[in-house]
């Protein structure tokens, strides 16, 4: 019998780890504005973009907190390829954070 728990034990840990493998699969990309207006999110990526950064834009349903539209670069793959176009982004505008996708 307990020999049948321990298997059950380690199958439900590794039903746990599942979604780890995923998270670590997910992609890092710089946050760069956050606003409640669209138009201006769409100005901040078109600046972003001017400078060859690869922004997009996000819009986040924050429920009774309203909608707001994140103005991102990225993907990245690596910490380290994140680190460097955040330390890039913020010298040009003064604004940025490592975010998970």
């Amino acid at each position: 019998a307990d020999m049948q728990k321990i298997a059950e034990t380690r199958s439900s840990a590794a039903m746990v780890e599942q979604p780890k493998t995923t998270v670590g699969k997910s992609s890092l990309a710089v946050q760069v504005f956050s606003f409640k207006d669209s138009v201006r999110a769409e100005t901040s990526m078109k600046q972003l973009k001017d400078k060859g950064y690869p922004a997009y834009v996000m819009m986040s349903d924050l429920g009774p907190r309203g909608v707001f539209y994140r103005v991102r670069v990225g993907p990245f793959v690596n910490e380290g390829e994140a680190q460097k176009s955040l330390e890039s982004i913020t010298r040009d505008f003064k604004s940025g954070i490592i975010v998970t996708e």
